[in-house]
């Protein structure tokens, strides 16, 4: 049976939630909201930006797209948050949901927060709610982090892209319950690190390693992210994924 109008409205209701709390922490933030209308279907993103917000994508996708490897025409939703912080104590912070529809629900995500100034005290809030999240449902955490570490791991370099602690998952059938609560977990916990470790003193050189790693996540983004390049393979406009995923401001090593 079809959960598309479900994930709808719970897609809907996450990208809310996220906005209004983006507000409340940062009420110095604008929103910027741009749509595509593609022969797929409609894409639309909402960037956040202010002061501890320096970008915050929140983006939905509404498809329906050929499987470059099946060929077949499936029904797709999509929704994603990525934020990337002012301050270099607050980890960059980035879930995507994905739900698909053609025999059966089929109900794929990750998410991982990604800290450039390690503090094992997020870290580990970030793991334990995690892992309560999956033993509530009798999932296995090790395997569903195994899997998000070989999706967020360079196979040019071997470096993870992501913290390592966060999960990935691909369920069909039954699997909606644990998706939104993947999601809600996901909020809840970021947002508690986000007014932690917001207004904390930094250093240049914290700051620089920061703009360098999102100069990694770029190359990996464009080069190795699976679903960017499913995405390119697949007729998606790449300047919308774009606007959503690449930071504002990266560095590069020689």
């Amino acid at each position: 049976m079809s959960l598309i109008k479900e994930v709808d409205v719970f897609y809907e209701q996450l990208k809310n939630k996220s906005l209004s709390a983006f507000k409340e922490i940062d009420k110095a933030g604008k929103i910027i909201e741009r749509k595509w209308n593609t022969p797929f279907g409609l894409m639309e993103v909402r960037l956040f930006l202010g002061d501890v917000f320096e970008k915050a994508g929140v983006s939905y996708s509404s498809l329906r797209i050929k499987h470059p490897k099946t060929g077949v025409e499936v029904d797709v939703r999509v929704f994603e948050i990525l934020a990337y912080m002012s301050n270099p104590k607050v980890p960059t912070c980035a879930i995507s949901l994905r739900y698909r529809l053609d025999d059966s629900d089929k109900f794929m995500g990750c998410c991982d927060i990604s800290p450039s100034v390690m503090i094992e005290e997020d870290q580990k809030c970030f793991e334990d709610k995690m892992k309560e999240l999956v033993r509530k449902y009798g999932k296995d955490y090790g395997k569903m982090r195994e899997r998000s570490l070989e999706l967020f791991t360079s196979k040019y370099t071997g470096q993870k892209i992501l913290g390592g602690r966060g999960i990935a998952f691909d369920l069909i059938g039954e699997g909606f319950e644990f998706f939104k609560e993947c999601g809600e977990t996901f909020l809840e916990t970021s947002l508690t690190i986000i007014k932690k470790r917001k207004n904390e003193p930094y250093t240049d050189a914290e700051k620089d390693k920061q703009l360098h790693d999102r100069g990694k996540w770029v190359e990996f983004n464009l080069m190795e992210d699976k679903g960017f390049i499913l995405g390119v393979q697949a007729g998606v406009p790449p300047e919308a994924m774009n606007f959503q995923t690449l930071p504002p401001i990266a560095k590069f090593y020689p």
